[in-house]
């Protein structure tokens, strides 16, 4: 089995800055970096992680526990984002990432049961609020954890500011001369579907907006056929029609155009749209979208679970929110 002192004599750096390299831990000359790297995959190298375990007392292993169930998986391109800039994160600082579900080779066990068979240091946990009965032996634990999806009590969390991404895409609307607005949310056992639909309803009463019977529209679960159900639900009951339509996540914002084009409506002259997270898709439908700081909320999560892991201390609160941004696209007009 070749080694790292092996590397470091092909190479002819020392045995520390090889395991440094190998380990993409901070102080490396990317140059040195890179032909250590190039060595080691020619020769073959394979980390020897138990070897490591047993040298000092740690699994260099975090767990990413995702509720499938719900649509928060690692598929789903909003996680997949936090879960890649979390992992980059985690990696620089030496820790690789396993995944946690409640089996394992074919046998069902427990989240707690395969976080200790794994021998993770810490968990990030993408699961939503229906879902707080299968994580709550992880919760109940004391296994060092950081939620990027439901906020718990006492425990870090890293979302983003969902009041303020709705109140960012309504003030927008109304500057347009929108009142009419409707609403197509979030499934209400999730964190953004409670928050998001608050907020809509706290915006529309504050600010003299009329809250039109029929307006608002909850979706059967988040996809983009939730959303075009929803949006014809709406369309077909409600006698008034409103002349915007703000969507509580990025797949009901494509399924709210898919289905008032079918209706033939023109978006935006007879329609507005405004979606929230900024996926690609809509990105790629060219619609105004609340966007979402995946990226830092990755780093964030990162950050607060390899503290708690080496016992740092740390100036953040237990639930952390990160900023939204409007992105003003295509599927915006003033009335």
């Amino acid at each position: 089995m070749v080694t790292i002192y092996d590397i470091a004599k092909q190479t002819g750096f020392a045995p520390a800055t090889v395991s440094k390299a190998l380990n993409n831990y901070y102080g490396v000359n990317p140059k040195t970096r890179e032909t250590i790297l190039s060595a080691a995959r020619s020769m073959n190298y394979t980390p020897n992680t138990s070897a490591r375990s047993l040298k000092t007392k740690k699994t260099w292993l975090v767990g990413v526990l995702f509720s499938e169930e719900v649509y928060t998986g690692i598929a789903h391109s909003h996680f997949g984002g936090i879960l890649a800039s979390a992992q980059s994160r985690l990696a620089k600082a030496g820790y690789d990432v396993v995944f946690i579900s409640n089996n394992m080779s074919g046998k069902k066990m427990s989240y707690i049961d395969h976080c200790v068979t794994r021998g993770v240091e810490g968990v990030i946990v993408a699961a939503s609020s229906n879902f707080n009965q299968s994580v709550e032996c992880v919760l109940s634990s004391g296994i060092n954890m950081v939620s990027v999806e439901t906020p718990y009590a006492d425990k870090y969390s890293v979302l983003c500011d969902n009041r303020q991404g709705v109140l960012q895409a309504i003030e927008y609307l109304r500057e347009l001369g929108h009142r009419d607005i409707a609403h197509i949310s979030c499934p209400q056992n999730s964190t953004a579907g409670e928050e998001r639909n608050a907020a809509f309803i706290e915006y529309m009463r504050t600010s003299g907006l009329p809250l039109t019977l029929g307006w608002i529209e909850e979706t059967a679960n988040y996809g983009v056929a939730e959303g075009y159900a929803a949006t014809e639900k709406m369309m077909k009951n409600c006698a008034k029609k409103p002349t915007a339509i703000f969507a509580g996540y990025g797949e009901a914002a494509v399924g709210v155009i898919n289905c008032l084009e079918d209706m033939n409506y023109k978006i935006p002259e007879q329609i507005t749209v405004v979606g929230f997270d900024n996926l690609e898709m809509s990105v790629a439908r060219d619609i105004t979208s609340i966007g979402q700081d995946r990226v830092g909320i990755g780093e964030l999560a990162a950050d607060l679970l390899i503290g708690q892991i080496e016992g740092r201390e740390f100036p953040y609160p237990f639930d952390n929110r990160l900023e939204t941004e409007l992105l003003r696209r295509s599927t915006c007009k003033k009335l």
